[in-house]
């Protein structure tokens, strides 16, 4: 009778790996779903769609162009780089006590292949240190810290093979 209760306490473990894919599956699942239902909100109030062009450093370095009302939040970092056949849907912030968090989406034609290519190549070139890339079933999530910014990009083919790339920053507040 002993030895049958020690049997049925045991349960079986899921690897820590497969609980991390899992989470950031999830994660990456619900930020793709706000960002979407967020995008699609500011576009049926705003009908202006605001396309994008790349801006050069002095380097060559492709970066996020100058700010203005209809684009980027003001503290979105000048050195980040953006895909350059993409245009800007929507973007917000909010503010905890000890962050900032800016959720920034846009949408291209290209393969969700080689957004992500373009984003593993880019980002170490601008001085940003790659943490984690994960993958799953075409979907792409890369992770990211530069400083006092970190986050992620989050690459998916959306509905009429448009690939959506979701970008959210954790920017430190820095008090004096």
């Amino acid at each position: 009778m002993a030895a049958k209760k020690k049997a049925e306490l045991k349960t079986p473990k899921l690897a820590s790996k497969t609980i991390l894919l899992l989470l950031a599956a999830l994660l990456l699942g619900i930020v793709l779903g706000v960002g979407t239902k967020l995008g699609w909100d500011f576009l049926t109030v705003q009908k202006n769609n605001v396309g994008l062009q790349a801006s050069k450093t002095q380097n060559n370095k492709e970066v996020v162009p100058p700010t203005n009302q209809n684009s980027l939040p003001a503290n979105f970092p000048n050195d980040f780089p953006f895909y350059p056949k993409s245009s800007l849907k929507t973007s917000w912030t909010t503010q905890g006590e000890l962050k900032e968090g800016i959720s920034v989406l846009w949408e291209s034609d290209d393969a969700p292949q080689k957004v992500a290519a373009f984003y593993k190549e880019k980002l170490p070139e601008l001085g940003w240190s790659v943490n984690s890339s994960f993958e799953s079933e075409g979907s792409y999530t890369i992770s990211f810290k530069k400083e006092t910014v970190d986050g992620f990009v989050g690459i998916v083919q959306g509905e009429g093979g448009i690939t959506q790339i979701s970008v959210t920053l954790g920017i430190e507040i820095i008090s004096i």
